[in-house]
């Protein structure tokens, strides 16, 4: 998971009933921040998360099918600010610009992109698999055991097998 969530622009109302209910209420334990444009991603991340995070900075990492970097060859072990575009459009020029580098996720088959739920979820599980280190004087214990990593991951290629997202 995150540490907090940025919606900017015109994008869905966080707080409306079903956004809550899909979000399984989650939502209400994650930090939100609502910002006017993707510009203000930049003044946000430099003024208010890079002084408080444990490097003293914060890289933004834009998702892009264009992009040269894969997301698991992407060092993400650094404190950062994933931008994600709408479902239908991807990012934007502005949001493009905003971002420091730009990776993208392995597609299979015929299928050229993931929508912005499956987009975010990889991008996450690879993020907690990599080993993240623990923020700045934050004791952690170790993160669920591989047995259950591998569960949920096995569920989901499952259940994405079933619904013949991949054919």
């Amino acid at each position: 998971g995150g540490d907090g969530l940025i919606v900017t622009g015109h994008g869905t109302d966080i707080y409306n009933p079903q956004t809550v209910r899909a979000s399984m209420g989650s939502l209400l334990a994650l930090p939100t921040v609502r910002l006017g444009s993707a510009r203000e991603v930049r003044t946000w991340a430099r003024d208010v998360a890079a002084p408080v995070s444990r490097t003293g900075r914060v890289q933004i990492v834009g998702a892009t099918a264009d992009a040269a970097s894969s997301v698991d060859a992407f060092d993400l072990t650094q404190p950062t600010v994933l931008v994600f575009g709408n479902e239908a459009d991807g990012l934007n020029t502005t949001e493009l610009r905003v971002c420091q580098s730009w990776i993208h996720l392995e597609t299979f088959g015929a299928n050229s992109s993931y929508n912005l739920a499956n987009a975010i979820a990889i991008t996450t599980y690879v993020i907690a698999t990599t080993g993240v280190p623990p923020r700045r004087n934050e004791v952690v214990e170790s993160g669920a055991p591989r047995e259950a990593v591998d569960a949920l991951y096995d569920y989901w290629l499952g259940t994405l097998d079933r619904i013949r997202y991949f054919r």
